[in-house]
């Protein structure tokens, strides 16, 4: 029995489906893309100025404000170094004891 080509396109689309099916629903990971070769072109991308927008504002707030926490950490730091200088002052470094004022 011979088969034409209609009946063979037929049958491997019929196969493809098939088979397209059995990997949608199987719940696995059965279906993987490589995209490692992909091309994307200018024109195939689509960019909502608005949300960006909205998230670089919200990065810079949160920089702002790193940036004033810092501020406070440096002015703490540098109490820290006055107390201890202020310590260091107060013990005899030959003998690591307090010294004491007679």
């Amino acid at each position: 029995m011979a088969f034409s080509t209609t009946d063979l396109t037929a049958a491997k689309q019929y196969h493809t489906k098939e088979v397209l099916n059995k990997v949608l629903n199987s719940g696995g990971d059965a279906l993987k893309v490589d995209i490692d070769n992909a091309t994307i072109s200018a024109g195939d991308l689509e960019v909502n100025n608005t949300d960006l927008e909205t998230k670089v504002d919200a990065t810079n707030t949160k920089l702002d404000a790193m940036i004033v926490d810092l501020a406070a950490l440096e002015v703490l730091v540098t109490a820290i170094n006055v107390t201890t200088d202020k310590l260091d002052a107060c013990i005899n470094t030959g003998t690591d004891a307090l010294k004491t004022y007679t």
